[in-house]
């Protein structure tokens, strides 16, 4: 696995959470998934609790928050209408001293606030 962080193996799927009496889609779930080139599309269920274990699980959560930043940008770029977006936090990364540094840091380096999120 930590390879295929090195690797850029990961992809994320963006679930819309959409308004029932308008149909517009009002928020999005950030979901990861693993692209390994042996197992095909890998569950989060079957490799988070080892990247938890491993200490990987920070540089996935950065690369997500990352992701989802750029994605955001893009969508703002095209002229879409602006939606939250959702990141699943793992218990480890809430351990993490910085944690809220440093995702304001990269939304404030997109130029987004922390209602993106």
């Amino acid at each position: 696995m930590r390879r295929s962080v090195a690797r850029g193996e990961f992809v994320l799927h963006y679930q819309p959470q959409v308004d029932i009496a308008t149909g517009r889609i009002r928020s999005a779930e950030a979901l990861i998934r693993w692209r390994h080139a042996d197992l095909g599309l890998v569950q989060p269920g079957d490799f988070l609790g080892a990247a938890e274990q491993t200490g990987l699980i920070h540089p996935i959560g950065e690369w997500v928050l990352g992701e989802v930043v750029r994605q955001i940008q893009e969508w703002r770029a095209k002229g879409l209408p602006r939606i939250h977006v959702a990141i699943n936090v793992s218990p480890q990364e809430f351990r993490r001293p910085d944690l809220a540094a440093a995702m304001a840091g990269i939304l404030g380096d997109a130029g987004l606030g922390p209602d993106a999120l």
